[in-house]
């Protein structure tokens, strides 16, 4: 096997108003806007927290747009998601839910599940599924 480092994977999700997208991740969960293309009117964006790493690509037209060499690609079309969650790991999650808990829509409250896992969900603007989970101390 080659010695190639891999990191990742980024997360690329769909929405339909990549401002709301921006918004909701930088200013209720504490994200960074890393960047954004084009910075007027973005269709493109990535978000970072952390070691967390999401993109977000809206619906937009590749017509105007110079050096783009898809031809016959729909990437930038929404269609319904294919990913619905996702799954985070904080180093405190009791903490991270006192944080969250009055600013989002709560999807399942903080719990100590059956299999060894202390976790959350929450709803963000797009309808995906954010479970955040940490492994509970024995």
């Amino acid at each position: 096997m080659p010695d190639v480092k891999i990191s990742g994977p980024v997360l690329v999700l769909i929405t339909e108003d990549i401002q709301r997208a921006i918004a909701h991740y930088r200013d209720t969960l504490g994200f960074e806007l890393a960047g954004s293309m084009p910075e007027v009117e973005p269709t493109w964006c990535l978000m970072k927290r952390d070691q967390t790493r999401i993109m977000f690509l809206g619906s937009h037209d590749h017509d105007d747009e110079v050096g783009h060499e898809h031809e016959g690609d729909d990437h930038g079309h929404v269609h319904a998601p294919a990913i619905s969650s996702l799954y985070f790991y904080p180093d405190d999650i009791d903490t991270l839910w006192d944080e969250l808990k009055d600013k989002v829509e709560i999807e399942h409250p903080l719990k100590d599940m059956d299999y060894g896992m202390r976790e959350f969900t929450i709803r963000d603007p797009n309808g995906y599924a954010l479970n955040f989970g940490s492994p509970i101390s024995a």
